[in-house]
């Protein structure tokens, strides 16, 4: 079991999708320190975190609703580890993330780690991934049209299905491209709280993550790399520390980008912010 990481979960109201991370990180071939934050949910996140206390080196923390930087920054109050992974409470993570991780951050000082993103958009419509839909009363059409995408936890461990189905979208196409030019004024983007590592004392130095960013799909993480890259770190893009995101339904997207990305360009000025708003409407 390593000692010197742990992954950060903020988790909100998605036990049925936790279930696969946890179930994912049971898994690995290196077990971290496992921190889940608890932002006010009112389902069965509890009892499915309970599930796993013998399983995994995890602790629970709860507080009142009050946004995932709040979940994120009370879980790097509580981290005690040289380093620290941050994913999302609806991933699915292959067997060797942590390791592959770990491998980066160990033989790179100071740097950053972002790891590929996958999608898998048609589980969006369900609120259990292993088949239950999120509008019931739809429940007879979703299923017809959509019931080979549904996943088990058996497919956890037998990539296969996630393999087939598997996409690249939104986000991830543009890192993709940052990537692939090296455009290092961007890579601050790579920070991105679905699947992304580096020193907890680096976070710590520039000051964790802002809470007045949080807005439903908020900046908060970008920008956080956007302060990490101001203060001199590098960021490593990975194609090797991927993970699977079991989609959800976003309302009003683009109106959440819009008011995230100008609340952002308003702390700094910085006309690429704007940028990257217009890049990601596809503008």
């Amino acid at each position: 079991m390593l000692k010197d990481v742990t992954v950060i979960i903020p988790t909100y109201n998605k036990h049925f999708r936790l279930l696969f991370t946890l179930e994912s990180l049971r898994l690995q071939t290196e077990i971290p320190n496992i921190l889940v934050i608890d932002d006010g949910s009112n389902d069965d996140t509890e009892k499915t975190i309970q599930k796993y206390k013998n399983k995994l080196d995890i602790s629970y923390l709860y507080q009142q609703n009050r946004g995932r930087s709040h979940a994120r920054n009370l879980g790097l109050k509580n981290c005690v580890t040289e380093y620290v992974i941050f994913c999302d409470d609806d991933v699915i993570l292959p067997s060797n993330f942590i390791e592959e991780h770990m491998k980066i951050l160990t033989s790179n000082k100071n740097k950053a780690v972002h790891g590929k993103i996958w999608n898998l958009p048609f589980l969006s419509f369900f609120a259990d991934p292993q088949g239950i839909a999120e509008d019931e009363s739809k429940d007879a059409i979703v299923t017809d049209v959509l019931k080979k995408y549904f996943i088990s936890l058996k497919d956890v461990s037998n990539q296969q299905v996630l393999e087939e189905t598997k996409k690249i979208l939104g986000l991830e196409k543009l890192l993709m491209e940052v990537e692939k030019v090296n455009l290092k004024e961007w890579k601050f983007l790579y920070c991105t709280g679905g699947n992304f590592s580096c020193k907890t004392g680096l976070i710590k130095e520039v000051g964790c993550f802002d809470e007045t960013l949080d807005f439903k799909w908020g900046c908060e993480d970008i920008e956080l790399g956007y302060r990490l890259q101001m203060a001199g770190t590098e960021f490593i893009y990975s194609n090797e520390a991927y993970n699977y995101h079991i989609s959800h339904y976003r309302y009003n997207y683009e109106e959440q980008l819009i008011y995230s990305f100008n609340k952002f360009y308003s702390k700094y000025r910085d006309d690429k912010i704007l940028v990257i708003l217009h890049r990601l409407l596809g503008h």
